[in-house]
């Protein structure tokens, strides 16, 4: 980051706290508002005392955020105008720490710069919000807790090396096999009408540390169908990303007046473990990235059986013979894995993929839990290691290579983009498509749109005789 773009950032963070706190001073305020402006004031010294720190856009990020509900609380003791500035201040601490968070970047050589602009500034803002969310809710383990997880990771380390999962981590994933009883029943949501599909998934009990634990879960599947009447229909898989799994997110995603109605997919929408209605807590995710090694293995690979088993229905009960995956974010991840283990798929597309966990842990995760493990004489590339099993850059893809297709945010702040620049070498991509984007911007990007359209035209999966246009038409 140059020197005159961490003062630019600086700059306007500490006018912003200034100008809010003469705002605060003139007329006797909530205490909350002095309190913000001088915190403001402070994250603008950071930005130039400390601008490497990995949390430094997160926290002013929030610290805008915050200064919304702060700012209509001054409208107690102040005029519409003050609360008017002071709601823009917010805006612009958010704004710059969103560009700042872009001139700070380092990006691998094969991945092109974004141009920063004030919209893309907006776009980053929201990553690192949701990733401060992301990071502050997860539950990585603590003292004798944190020992246990170590030391079942360490276990689990040993038997995988064992069963050569490391050597070839298509081995550690059994066999799929066509559900023996699929419950569907009608349902509808906001006058889209689809059908629920469930069935108790026939995903095996490894033996491994942590087994036991994950199989006393419930394992009912469930997924949603719009199928449509009459001649057969390409199908495509929709895979949801982390924390989603819910009808409201997850129909904005992966939309069916587009994807149903107008393209002509039928389009199954299978949730993974541990979210939406297979959640374990209120909140959907939980569990999956909470520094559990042993259960965030289980549920990958659970994952990638129940939806192998989806696939084998649709091609044993329902005749489908093109399938196509779409995959966001940890739903790009499960994509990526199916590429190396579903040969006979038409199109595999993973979004803003999330490829390589172990990057994304060294990269988010606290110190604390990383130590851990150095401390019990688990390296770094041993962690690595541990993961294989569920890393799509450790397996050849089996789907041919121009069925393939990636999509990223150059501006990503959710998942790291440099294995994303793996998987396109990995799999040997010439038309991966590097939007000028973040990570949650991506349903709002029409060159993604337009780029999904060809790679589905391309794959022989959209047809005239259906009544499909173009997007961009």
């Amino acid at each position: 980051m140059l020197i005159w773009q961490r003062l630019l950032v600086s700059g306007c963070l500490g006018t912003a706290g200034m100008l809010l706190l003469l705002l605060a001073t003139e007329i006797r305020s909530p205490i909350l508002a002095v309190l913000l402006a001088i915190v403001w004031i402070v994250g603008g010294l950071l930005w130039l005392a400390v601008p490497g720190w990995r949390r430094l856009a997160q926290f002013t990020t929030c610290l805008g955020l915050v200064g919304i509900p702060v700012s209509l609380l001054m409208v107690i003791q102040h005029p519409v105008s003050h609360v008017l500035l002071a709601l823009l201040l917010s805006s612009l601490v958010m704004l710059i720490s969103g560009l700042g968070s872009i001139w700070r970047a380092v990006l691998p050589e094969s991945v092109p710069a974004p141009r920063p602009s004030m919209l893309l500034g907006f776009k980053v803002f929201l990553d690192e919000l949701v990733m401060g969310y992301f990071i502050s809710s997860l539950g990585f383990p603590r003292g004798d807790k944190q020992s246990k997880v170590v030391s079942e990771s360490t276990e689990l380390l040993k038997q995988i090396r064992q069963r050569g999962w490391v050597e070839n981590p298509a081995r550690a994933h059994p066999a799929p096999e066509v559900p023996d009883v699929i419950r569907l029943k009608a349902a509808s949501y906001k006058h889209r009408r689809y059908q629920r599909l469930s069935f108790i998934s026939h995903f095996p009990d490894l033996n491994l540390p942590g087994s036991k634990r994950w199989m006393a879960h419930e394992q009912k599947v469930r997924a949603r169908l719009f199928e449509h009447p009459g001649e057969p229909r390409p199908w495509l898989m929709c895979i949801h990303g982390y924390r989603m799994g819910w009808l409201p997110l997850d129909f904005q995603l992966f939309p069916p007046e587009w994807l149903h109605n107008k393209l002509g997919f039928n389009l199954i929408m299978p949730i993974l473990p541990l979210h939406g209605a297979r959640r374990r807590s209120w909140r959907s995710g939980d569990g999956l990235f909470d520094g559990n090694a042993a259960d965030m293995l289980h549920a990958v690979m659970q994952g990638v059986h129940d939806m192998r088993c989806l696939l084998a229905w649709l091609r044993s009960e329902r005749g489908a013979k093109d399938i196509a995956i779409l995959g966001y974010s940890l739903g790009g991840f499960h994509a990526a894995l199916l590429a190396s283990l579903e040969s006979e798929l038409r199109s595999v597309i993973a979004a803003i993929p999330l490829v390589d966990i172990h990057t994304a842990l060294h990269t988010h995760a606290p110190k604390r839990y990383l130590q851990a493990f150095q401390d019990a004489g688990m390296t770094q590339d041993e962690l690595n290691e541990l993961l294989r099993p569920i890393s799509p850059l450790a397996m050849p893809p089996v789907v041919p290579l121009e069925r393939l297709g990636i999509t990223a945010g150059a501006a990503d702040r959710i998942v790291p983009v440099g294995p994303i620049s793996d998987l396109i070498q990995h799999w040997r991509q010439e038309n991966a498509l590097w939007f000028e984007g973040s990570h949650l911007s991506v349903r709002r990007e029409p060159a993604v749109r337009d780029w999904l359209y060809q790679q589905w035209q391309s794959a022989g999966l959209l047809h005239s005789d259906l009544n499909i246009q173009s997007e961009a038409s």
